[in-house]
């Protein structure tokens, strides 16, 4: 009966060892592709932050803007000023929308971190879990064998 016993938790342990390092090798696998993805985020957060730095940089008031929307024919400046007072409205949305997915991006990019740094820590842990099972596995053979 002991035997039986013996035989199944060895059983037993080498396939939870086997599934360890199959676990093992895939977090090594997805810690791979999470910093690939991760440096293209942070590449592409670049890109965006350059996107709003310019539009906030083009978007510079001049003096004569004011609420006046009626068009007069006859005063060509006004016209330009509405003009440009309606490409403001414009770029002040497109830079709302740009600062709203940078903060979206960044706030994603922050939780990733942490995902990836959990992922590290179970792998670490895999490991260790790993070199103990081994190290079980040998005390029980030079029991078993003495």
């Amino acid at each position: 009966m002991a035997v039986v016993v013996f035989i199944f938790c060895a059983n037993t342990k080498l396939e939870h060892r086997e599934d360890c390092k199959n676990m093992l090798d895939e977090a090594h696998n997805a810690l791979v592709i999470i910093h690939e993805y991760v440096a293209r985020l942070e590449a592409d957060m670049k890109v965006r932050a350059g996107e709003l730095q310019a539009v906030k940089n083009s978007n510079k008031r001049i003096v004569h803007e004011r609420g006046d929307s009626e068009v007069d024919e006859r005063d060509e400046l006004m016209n330009e000023v509405r003009r440009h007072l309606q490409f403001q409205k414009e770029m002040d949305y497109q830079a709302a929308q740009l600062e709203a997915e940078n903060k979206l991006c960044t706030s994603r990019l922050e939780r990733m971190n942490q995902l990836i740094k959990n992922l590290e820590e179970d792998v670490q842990n895999a490991a260790q879990e790993d070199t103990m099972i081994s190290e079980f596995s040998k005390l029980i053979d030079t029991e078993t064998s003495s």
